[in-house]
């Protein structure tokens, strides 16, 4: 998908989607690390930690996503205006 170069939105979102990234697979790495320990409290603390920041993850990337559709539809709107005045 092409984006406008300089669109800040892009960029925040992207910066967004990597954190959120990060984040989880950390929480997925100390869910396997606690899960090897034995220690039930904190496999449980940690499992849910995982799955709140796998939503996380899902809402950031839906947000992406849904600003990325919004430079697809100028892109077609511009295209449609070019056919339009030929």
């Amino acid at each position: 998908m092409t984006e406008p170069k300089g669109c800040i939105d892009c960029k925040r979102l992207w910066q967004d989607y990597a954190l959120a990234v990060q984040a989880h697979l950390e929480t997925v790495r100390q869910s396997h690390a606690d899960a090897l320990s034995a220690d039930g409290a904190a496999l449980m603390k940690s499992e849910w930690l995982e799955r709140a920041s796998a939503r996380n993850r899902q809402k950031v990337r839906k947000a992406l996503t849904e600003h990325q559709v919004t430079h697809l539809i100028s892109e077609l709107e511009m295209r449609q205006e070019d056919s339009d005045n030929r």
